[in-house]
């Protein structure tokens, strides 16, 4: 589980520590928010003490009308005793005393917060997904082709990255090589990006490992992309069956979610690059309700069924000429 220090890596979030430096090493132990709104008035049946608490103008406006009763200030001290990771005030607002008193007294540590609560909590809660997520490392590459994320996988030495090499100097983008790291988000969205020290940097035998954001730029590069399909490269072997017409279809499952799969073979003088690039362009015509070999069977049955029906009415005989025609004869 992240600790409450993580939080301030997140420079989305526009959090300033405002008191109880020691509580950041507090585990958060869910990536749902709360809003102590029934709690300060009482009411803890539905209180979760794993969830970041944020008080926004509502709680931070009773608090401060109200934090002098015993009851209210009772209220905010068993909110504070308890296991709760952090609390934020947002809005750019100031904390009522009592809140920065229990931070200090309880080692919780409080933040501000210039973002308004209901982005905050949009922000705050996309950024802990990834904490909290399913996730596993794969070994492949990761490429945003035509804003498609295509997985390239294979034995060692199959060719990678050296396709993702020619993929990026054809105008693509390089998320991850070698190292994938796979998180499915919202339980039907796989997300990949590439461990932090990996970044960047590609392997091409030969050559070994070079930085792409130098040798490209910016653009050559991307931190994270959905995964939309998996192209396995293999060496070519006679007596592997490969797909003719592609109406067979095909998937590879990670982390429970089904993605297309595709598999090409690999031998001397075939562009993998290119067809790689024409694997993904297809994709997302798929995606568009295009389904180029669909079409064509259907064309094909289509002109089949119409060739058996000639042939039958040929099994008749020519048909006869119209009377002008027998007339002249």
């Amino acid at each position: 589980m992240p600790q409450v220090r993580s939080l301030l890596e997140f420079g989305n979030l526009h959090l300033k520590l405002l008191c109880g430096e020691e509580g950041l090493s507090r585990e958060i132990g869910s990536p749902d928010v709360n809003r102590p709104g029934l709690e300060l008035t009482g009411c803890f049946d539905f209180f979760d003490p794993n969830r970041v608490q944020v008080f926004g103008r509502g709680e931070v406006r009773f608090v401060a009308d109200y934090g002098g009763r015993a009851d209210v200030r009772a209220s905010v001290q068993r909110i504070f005793r308890s296991p709760i990771p952090c609390a934020v005030v947002t809005n750019g607002l100031t904390p009522p005393p009592i809140l920065i008193e229990q931070g200090r007294e309880e080692g919780v540590a409080v933040f501000g917060a210039d973002v308004p609560t209901t982005r905050f909590y949009k922000r705050l809660y996309d950024s802990l997904e990834h904490f909290f997520s399913p996730s596993t490392l794969i070994h492949g590459t990761l490429v945003d082709i035509f804003g498609m994320g295509v997985l390239l996988l294979g034995e060692s030495g199959a060719g990678k990255s050296e396709c993702a090499l020619e993929l990026v100097s054809k105008g693509h983008t390089l998320v991850a090589d070698d190292v994938v790291r796979v998180v499915c988000l919202s339980e039907r969205v796989l997300q990949g990006t590439s461990p932090h020290l990996l970044r960047h940097y590609i392997e091409v035998r030969g050559l070994g490992i070079v930085d792409l954001s130098k040798l490209y730029g910016v653009r050559a590069i991307r931190r994270e992309k959905q995964i939309d399909l998996v192209i396995t490269l293999e060496d070519w072997r006679p007596e592997t069956v490969v797909e003719r017409v592609g109406l067979d279809r095909r998937v590879y499952t990670i982390l429970g979610v089904d993605l297309p799969h595709l598999v090409i073979p690999v031998k001397p003088g075939r562009n993998i690059s290119t067809i790689v690039e024409v694997g993904a362009r297809d994709q997302r015509l798929k995606l568009m309700g295009v389904h180029s070999a669909q079409e064509f069977n259907e064309r094909l049955m289509r002109k089949t069924a119409q060739g058996s029906g000639n042939s039958d009415s040929a099994g008749r005989g020519p048909d006869p000429a119209p009377r002008s025609e027998r007339d002249e004869g």
